[in-house]
């Protein structure tokens, strides 16, 4: 009797053993894939972190391990783009414009203002050959570029109730920019460029220390900034910016035919679905700013032209350090897909 107790036992320690063994080399056998956002999921690049994650769990279930990190969990935009480098991470959602000039000045091409007419011509060029071009040269840092999707509309805005409808009305408008580019823009058209922190532009608007906003229409919306503005103006797409999915190019060449194909699928479906979400946040929150009493202007497309002239001519400062091969190449591109 106790002997066949005995080989219960050690039957059962013998199955439970096995079962152990069974799953923790299915664990070992997946394939761990850690991906970066410094924006929280509420954002748009940090909802495509998560949308990323869904779409290749979907694609190859029980085979990946999808490990998303947002809102900065782990590291800062500079040293997101350097751990990808390295491979300490192998994917990343990041702002395009903003992360990949780190790794050489020369992408910041695509922010010339007035390069595009239009959102449809701008990905035409970035997804085609010319983008493609541009795109390998990532290559060099070991990162790979697997989709793009664009960032959204521009506008400029003032709490002084003046429309601007042309650049020059800008003119002697303590204005905050989103970056160099604005500032060179605001710089050329009268205006004064404002040093101000992100977190004090809702007090800098009520005390009067700056008069407008020079950024994206959906920062204006997110922060209530438009409680302290009287005039909002959309300038479309004069300053065009993209964000993108990126991955450690070592690593992305690495994995077998089959789970590449369904990553790039997964990262393709994410820029196309995050991208759709754009137009309609931007629209979203030129409904809202309209709504609370700030009167938005919407230029004609007859004047757009007036527009991208005046932006044109902040590229000499602007390519110094991106070079006139790029520039012409950008330039041939686009009007040719016009």
């Amino acid at each position: 009797m106790r002997t066949k107790m005995n080989m219960r036992v050690v039957f059962w320690l013998v199955s439970l053993f096995l079962c152990v063994t069974t799953v923790s080399v299915q664990a070992a056998d997946k394939i761990v894939i850690k991906a970066t956002s410094i924006q929280m999921p509420t954002q748009n690049i940090g909802e495509g972190l998560m949308k990323l994650k869904a779409n290749i769990e979907a694609k190859l279930p029980g085979r990946v391990d999808v490990r998303a990190y947002h809102s900065a969990q782990l590291y800062t935009q500079t040293e997101e783009i350097a751990a990808l480098s390295r491979g300490e991470i192998q994917m990343a959602a990041v702002i395009g414009t903003g992360s990949l000039p780190i790794i050489s000045p020369i992408f910041q091409v695509i922010e010339l203002p007035g390069m595009f007419p239009s959102k449809e011509v701008f990905m035409k060029v970035i997804q085609g050959p010319t983008g493609k071009e541009l795109w390998a040269q990532c290559e060099k840092k070991n990162i790979k570029v697997v989709s793009l999707w664009e960032a959204g509309r521009t506008q400029i805005s003032n709490r002084k109730g003046i429309e601007i409808k042309l650049p020059k009305d800008s003119m002697n408008l303590k204005i905050r920019p989103a970056g160099k580019t604005y500032a060179a823009l605001l710089e050329a058209w009268g205006a004064m460029s404002v040093n101000i922190a992100s977190e004090e532009q809702y007090s800098a608007l009520q005390q009067g220390v700056m008069d407008g906003i020079f950024t994206a229409v959906r920062i204006i919306h997110e922060r209530k900034l438009y409680e302290n503005l009287t005039n909002l103006t959309d300038l479309g797409y004069l300053v065009t910016r993209c964000t993108g999915i990126l991955a450690n190019n070592k690593w992305y060449n690495s994995l077998q035919p089959d789970v590449r194909n369904a990553v790039e699928k997964a990262a393709l479906e994410a820029a196309e679905s995050m991208g759709a979400v754009v137009d309609q946040d931007d629209e979203a929150a030129f409904k809202a700013i309209a709504g609370s009493g700030t009167k938005v202007y919407r230029i004609p497309e007859k004047d757009f032209k007036i527009w991208q002239e005046a932006g044109r001519k902040v590229w000499p400062k602007l390519s110094e350090k991106i070079g006139r091969e790029w520039v012409d190449k950008f330039v041939q591109a686009s009007d040719k897909t016009r």
